[in-house]
Formats: structure tokens, C-alpha cells, sequence
């Protein structure tokens, strides 16, 4: 016989024999638990990946071509009304154009003539090409402006000053967009500002 609060050797031995058995159950359970969160964890790495692919190909379709393309369009078409009229300039005679400014009371017409007549047509071929296009664009824009206030509304042109208007809307976007792509700015002085927009579209 034993007291209550002794316990048998048989007792005291099964529970030894239960606590081996124990343990490695539980250690069983903990990895299988680490065994779940890998897995899960991997699940969720592989769910994001594929979120960040998905959104991914989604900007690049939803983007479609490259704005830039439609400015270099303009750019182009700008510089070649350009140069057309400056050749007309010098196959009229540069002498018609310095009558006609003075006609219509432009200061030193013998000076402002001809340098109209070489803005157009070097102007015309550097904004073909893309290059210094924002300064050739501001300074045809310039010449619009001048034109529009000095001779078209003076003389109630109409209609016929659309076509000034429209030269004038197409400097200025030149100068805030810039000569797009294809264009030797592209390539020389606005290289850092193309790397920083397509970094910008990208992320």
C-alpha cells in the first residue's frame, strides 16, 4: 500500500513511458505548422508576382503607341510648312518681302524680311530633323504671334488667319512637349529628360 500523496513504481514508470511519446508529437505538429506558413508564404510571393506581371502587361496594352510619336508628327509636318514658305520667300524675291512687311508696318523691314525668310527655311530643316527644337518653336512661335496681332487682325483676315493660328498652336505644343522621338534632341539634348519619362511611365 501507498499513501495518496506518494506514487507507485508502476505509476510513476508509465508516465514516464507516455512523456517520449508526447514530445515528439508536438515537435511533429510544429513542423508541420512551419511547413504550412513556407508554403503559404510561397503561395502569396508567387500571388504578387502575378499581380505585379498582370499590371504589368495591363499599362503596356492600355498605353498603346507612344504619345511621343504623335508629337514627332507635328514636328515634322511644322518644319516642312516652314521651309515651303521660306523657299517661296527666296523665289519671290526677298525684295517682295521686305515691301510687303513694310506695307504692312513692320519695323526695319529691310532687316526683318530676310531673317524671317532664313528662320523659315533653317528653322523649317532643323525642326525636320529634331534639333533645337524648342528654340526654333518659340521663335516661329514668336513670328506667329506677331503676324496674327500685327497683320491678320488689323486687316479682319478671317479665315485666312486660321492657317496662323494653327502654325501658332503647333510652335507652342512643340515648345512644352518638346521634339518627341526620333530626333536628334532625343539622342543629344534632351537625352537625361527622355531617360526620366520613360523611368516615370515604367514605375
Amino acid at each position: 500500500m501507498t499513501s495518496q500523496g506518494e506514487r507507485s513504481p508502476i505509476g510513476a514508470q508509465a508516465a514516464l513511458e507516455d512523456r517520449p511519446e508526447r514530445e515528439p508529437a508536438a515537435h511533429g505538429d510544429v513542423e508541420a505548422e512551419r511547413q504550412t506558413s513556407a508554403s503559404h508564404y510561397k503561395l502569396s510571393r508567387r500571388g504578387v508576382r502575378a499581380q505585379q506581371n498582370q499590371g504589368r502587361t495591363e499599362r503596356e496594352t492600355d498605353r498603346g503607341i507612344d504619345p511621343n510619336w504623335g508629337v514627332t508628327v507635328v514636328r515634322v509636318s511644322t518644319g516642312v510648312i516652314f521651309l515651303v514658305h521660306g523657299v517661296q520667300k527666296f523665289v519671290g524675291g526677298l525684295g517682295g518681302v521686305t515691301a510687303f512687311f513694310a506695307k504692312v508696318g513692320i519695323p526695319a523691314p529691310g532687316v526683318i524680311g530676310p531673317f524671317v525668310a532664313i528662320l523659315e527655311v533653317v528653322g523649317g530643316v532643323l525642326l525636320i530633323v529634331g534639333l533645337a527644337t524648342r528654340w526654333i518653336s518659340l521663335l516661329f512661335a514668336i513670328e506667329m504671334i506677331v503676324t496674327t496681332l500685327w497683320v491678320q487682325i488689323p486687316a479682319r483676315a478671317g479665315t485666312r488667319a486660321i492657317w496662323d493660328r494653327a502654325l501658332l498652336a503647333s510652335s507652342l505644343l512643340l515648345v512644352l512637349a518638346g521634339s518627341g522621338i526620333a530626333s536628334l534632341d532625343a539622342i543629344w539634348l534632351e537625352k537625361g529628360e527622355t531617360v526620366r519619362v520613360s523611368a516615370t511611365v515604367d514605375t
